[in-house]
């Protein structure tokens, strides 16, 4: 288990709650030396498929870079795919590391922007290199940590953020191509998942006031 999973779940028993401190440790790719993980404002959340996740930002003013570290747990009876690892045609092109997390989506609605992760239906017309999702596998009683840093589009912070992933019971009809990785299998997925996942979401993060809502 990674060190950041087991500090996860030795902090509390979660719930659909949020806090005012983080509880994920020091190591990152967070750039700032000057802003300690102790002062990150983190979330915990409930989600489908008895998923908990615990997620912590560092939005900065005048930085247009959202960072986010999470840890996720399946306490559920049945394998998951997380779809967290981005797309097929994102690693041919040099967007990620295959097998690595991907690069999110970004969905604007007014001043919000909400970071996605999911498996998308395959676009019509078809491209000549369809965004074929990826997806790491998630074992019954396992944990899941992992971070990811994302560029802001706009000319300015969005008023509120949040991030949603795709989740879905593990179906081998929907999934071929395993490979090994450092968090585990991660799978090509068919893009019939988009219409199986569910979508694992964190309360909206206010970046003037720098809390998620409900904190």
């Amino acid at each position: 288990m990674h060190r950041l999973s087991a500090i996860f779940f030795s902090v509390v028993a979660l719930s659909a709650c949020t806090g005012a401190k983080s509880s994920l440790p020091s190591e990152s790719l967070m750039s700032s030396p000057s802003v300690t993980v102790d002062s990150l404002p983190e979330a915990r959340v409930q989600g489908p498929f008895d998923t908990h996740l615990l997620v912590a930002f560092d939005v900065r003013p005048g930085r247009l870079v959202a960072d986010v570290r999470y840890a996720l747990r399946n306490d559920g009876q049945v394998p998951l795919i997380v779809f967290d690892r981005g797309t097929v045609h994102g690693a041919d092109i040099g967007q990620q590391t295959l097998g690595g997390v991907g690069v999110p989506m970004q969905e604007s609605t007014g001043e919000d922007v909400t970071l996605v992760h999911a498996a998308m239906p395959l676009p019509d017309p078809s491209p000549t290199s369809p965004p074929t999702p990826l997806g790491v596998e998630l074992a019954p009683g396992a944990s899941l940590a992992a971070q990811f840093q994302v560029m802001l589009q706009g000319p300015s912070l969005p008023k509120r953020l949040r991030w949603c992933v795709g989740v879905m019971p593990f179906d081998e009809k929907l999934l071929s191509s395993p490979l090994q990785t450092k968090d585990g299998l991660v799978w090509t997925a068919s893009f019939e998942s988009a219409e199986r996942q569910e979508r694992l979401c964190t309360p909206w993060y206010d970046t003037v006031n720098t809390r998620f809502e409900g904190s």
